[in-house]
Order: structure tokens, then C-alpha cells, then sequence
């Protein structure tokens, strides 16, 4: 999830940082469930409940595939 904008969101980060741990080492992160997780670490920051549910489609924590486009400029779709 892209956590920069005007400031750095620490708590965005901090979720990225436990999906990369699901990634690199699945059988340590394996009881993690990412949706909860971000919900639990955001609520803590900023006393928002249920983060995960104000989340566009097609953004969140997903498989992302590169894909060729027409254009000079390549773009990027996650999969959910």
C-alpha cells in the first residue's frame, strides 16, 4: 500500500512492512491475516476502525502484475 502523501504514514509503512514478511517468510507470517492486521495498526495510530473497509477495489494488499502498455509509459494492476 503506497504510504507517502503529503507526510509519511508510519502506521501504512509499518503494515507494508509485515505483508513483506508474508512474502519473504510465509511460514512465519502464516496467522496473519494482512486486512485485520492494517485494521488493528491503523486503529492504534489513529483511532480509525475497520480501515480496510474505506479501501478502494483493486487496492490493498494483492499480487501485482506488470503489464505492457501502448504507451511510452508502463503501468501497473494489482490483483486481488
Amino acid at each position: 500500500m503506497p504510504f507517502n502523501n503529503y507526510h509519511t504514514n508510519i502506521e501504512l509503512a509499518l503494515a507494508d512492512a509485515y505483508y513483506m514478511g508474508k512474502i519473504l517468510y510465509p511460514q512465519n507470517f502464516k496467522d496473519i491475516n494482512m486486512l485485520r492486521k492494517t485494521d488493528e495498526i491503523v486503529h492504534e495510530f489513529n483511532g480509525l476502525k475497520e480501515y480496510s473497509k474505506t479501501l478502494r477495489p483493486k487496492y490493498g494488499f494483492g499480487k501485482i502484475i506488470f503489464k505492457k502498455c501502448t504507451k511510452s509509459v508502463d503501468f501497473l494492476a494489482i490483483e486481488n
